[in-house]
């Protein structure tokens, strides 16, 4: 039942790119953007894997900021078509604590959590991490994207792990 996954490292590669647009954006303003508060928002998401899927999520979260250094917590739930060889992936539930670098307008971000996934196998929780960026682009509202992979051991019963690597983008409202 071993599902086969992409090197982690190999999915980097849209996170790097993103990154660096990111920077080259931020080198047009010269204003720092304030990232303490709550935000609120959406995303749509890609599985990375031979067998894709798509995905679409909103989350919840707070930040706290201390110089250049952003803190903070976010809840998520979303629907998906995630194949897996036990039938697929319907509705995610995630907690993430994430931690990141503030620099003018953008936030760049690693993430570690747990995720719990459901679908007709029943419900399996696993780890969750990877990093994002965040570009804000005025009126409390920023876009971004994340790069995450999904552990689960010992899926449904099997003694097989399965991965699952996404790149979504997001859009937060700030408030």
């Amino acid at each position: 039942m071993s599902q086969k996954t992409r090197p982690f490292a190999k999915a980097l590669l849209p996170f790097i790119a993103a990154a660096g647009l990111g920077s080259l954006a931020s080198q047009a303003s010269a204003a720092d953007t304030n990232w303490a508060g709550t935000y609120f928002g959406g995303n749509l998401g890609l599985v990375l894997e031979a067998d894709s899927g798509k995905s679409r999520s909103i989350h919840l979260g707070h930040d706290w900021q201390t110089g250049r250094l952003v803190y903070g917590a976010e809840l998520g739930y979303g629907q998906s078509d995630i194949g897996t060889p036990e039938g697929p992936i319907e509705d995610f539930y995630r907690v993430k604590l994430r931690t990141g670098y503030a620099k003018d307008r953008v936030l760049y971000y690693a993430v570690v959590g747990a995720s719990q996934v459901q679908g007709r196998f029943g419900s399996e929780l696993g780890a969750v991490y990877g990093g994002g960026v965040a570009y804000d682009v005025g009126n409390s509202l920023t876009v971004g994207g994340e790069l995450l992979h999904q552990e689960f051991s010992d899926f449904n019963g099997t003694g097989d792990s399965l991965g699952i690597n996404t790149l979504t983008v997001r859009v937060s409202y700030r408030f």
